[in-house]
């Protein structure tokens, strides 16, 4: 009796024999009775053949009865991770006379196929009041679909690559990825994409003023923040700017504006306000009187400082028995009341 345990079944024939082998295997016939058992395998773990079917011995010119051949079964090593591993399969051949033989198959099992999984699709996040964001699993996505061929648990973790966020207020990419490890470590990562944008608008507030025209030019310069009544953006910065600016005497009396704060990315808010164009402020009148008792025929002297020559200014008196130039008889107050009288805006 003959045990092989590599042999060709092209070579096999060619001697005439017929075999019954599920296995492809390799050898050349060494005898006239031999009996084949499956050859040393490594697959995945997925992929792990059944126990093969071997036939009886083919026997000739041989004087001990055909052999006997049984599967003893097998013994599986011990393994750091449920896709490495080792299963050890034994047959025995025995024949009439007594003789035995047992044959092993080692079958190496290996797992080096990385777990599969979806990523969450990419997504668009955005700075809120604070200025700050949002990127917990809760609020861009977790994965799903995780699948493997051998483990059943697996280590799940992300890491987030910053450095794309160079555009205003901090916005722009966070590149994360995603690493999935099955417990023979082998590793699948997957990237997401989670853009980051500022779209919040500036709060917006205003107010109105008055502004009184230089006296020596005829005009006054308004500026943004005059009329600001505590605008703010969530992001901090921001400008302003306003629709007019530069007032004359043309724009006597209430001139609407508009406010408008623009921040860093581009987003704008407008409120409207009015501004109050008037004239310098009266002149101050300071006269000669040391009492406050005036005869009749008494003199004053008033003096003006501090006039607008763009304005004209008239005398009166409160009496009409009263004048600038005497007051007739009688008791009482007078008063002289100065009084401002603007040029219209094509007076000389």
């Amino acid at each position: 009796m003959k045990i092989l345990s590599n042999i060709s079944l092209k070579n096999f024939l060619k001697c005439g024999f017929s075999l019954f082998v599920f296995i492809p295997l390799s050898a050349l016939p060494q005898s006239s009775d031999f009996v084949l058992f499956p050859a040393s395998l490594i697959v995945s773990c997925d992929n792990i053949p059944p126990v093969a079917v071997i036939g009886t011995e083919v026997t000739s010119n041989n004087s001990c009865p055909p052999d006997n051949i049984t599967y003893l079964g097998q013994i599986t090593s011990d393994s750091s991770c449920p896709g490495n591993y080792k299963i050890i399969r034994t047959w025995r051949l025995s024949d009439g006379c007594s003789n035995v033989k047992d044959s092993s198959q080692v079958i190496t099992v290996i797992d080096t196929t990385p777990p599969s999984f979806s990523l969450p699709p990419n997504i668009t996040v955005y700075r809120n009041n604070a200025c700050s964001i949002d990127t917990s699993v809760a609020a861009t996505g977790n994965i799903s679909g995780l699948s493997d061929n051998c483990s059943s648990s697996f280590s799940i973790s992300y890491s987030d690559n910053t450095s794309g966020l160079t555009g205003c207020n901090n916005t722009g990419i966070i590149i994360r990825t995603w690493n999935v490890r099955d417990l023979c470590n082998n590793l699948s990562s997957k990237q997401q994409i989670i853009s980051v944008a500022d779209t919040s608008r500036p709060s917006m507030a205003c107010k109105n003023i008055t502004r009184l025209l230089d006296a020596a030019t005829g005009t006054v310069s308004v500026m943004p923040a005059e009329i600001d009544a505590g605008t703010t953006d969530n992001c901090s910065f921001f400008s302003l700017s306003i629709s007019q600016s530069v007032f004359n005497c043309t724009h006597l009396g209430d001139n609407p504006v508009t406010l408008t704060a623009t921040d860093a990315c581009g987003n704008t808010a407008v409120c409207n306000a009015t501004i109050t164009i008037d004239y310098a402020l009266p002149p101050v009148s300071s006269s000669t009187v040391t009492s406050d008792t005036l005869c009749n025929g008494d003199t004053v002297l008033f003096t003006l400082t501090g006039t607008n020559p763009l304005t004209h200014y008239t005398w009166t008196v409160n009496r009409s028995d009263a004048s600038l130039t005497g007051v007739s008889g009688g008791s009482g107050n007078v008063g002289v009341e100065i009084k401002q009288i603007p040029y219209n805006h094509s007076d000389s």
